[in-house]
């Protein structure tokens, strides 16, 4: 009895000190969650996650904000529909690489459709979103390519 007492202990111990280190788990992964929530929110760059069926599953303020979409438009529809034209096949077999071999795509300009049908010329990349060694997805970064061009000749006439 006695044995079996201490055993009883022993088992309730390790429950505890497993809650513990479960909840000090949960409270870091929390901090981290919010910290990447901060850094996709403050950045002026579109950030679109999909998944290795290419659905939107991640869009951060600046994305929503360029597409003219909250994210309940945009989360679970289907990457490509964001795609405006043919000129695009090229990203897409780029994209479809990624997804399979990972890897990253160099910045391209590609144009979007916006959630008011209308065409977004934009400057993307993306990259392979990796768990360990498995693709489990792609991040899409994006910019507004006629604010950049706007930006660029403001500069080259500030400096004529």
């Amino acid at each position: 009895i006695e044995q079996r007492k201490q055993s009883e202990d022993n088992l309730e111990k390790m429950n505890d000190d497993l809650e513990r280190m479960v909840e000090e788990r949960t409270q870091d992964l929390k901090k981290q969650l919010s910290l990447v929530k901060s850094i996709t929110s403050s950045v002026k760059v579109g950030i679109l996650q999909v998944d290795t069926s290419n659905s939107i599953i991640f869009a951060n303020e600046s994305a929503t904000h360029l597409l003219h979409a909250d994210n309940h438009t945009l989360l679970g529809q289907n990457l490509f529909n964001l795609v405006r034209d043919a000129a695009n096949s090229d990203l897409i077999t780029e994209l479809s690489r990624v997804l399979t071999d990972g890897g990253t795509i160099a910045p391209s300009p590609i144009t979007l459709t916006t959630a008011r049908g209308e065409p977004l010329t934009v400057l993307a990349t993306a990259s392979a979103n990796m768990l360990g060694s498995a693709i489990i997805g792609a991040i899409i970064s994006f910019q507004d390519l006629t604010a950049l061009r706007l930006m660029e000749k403001e500069k080259a006439d500030t400096l004529e």
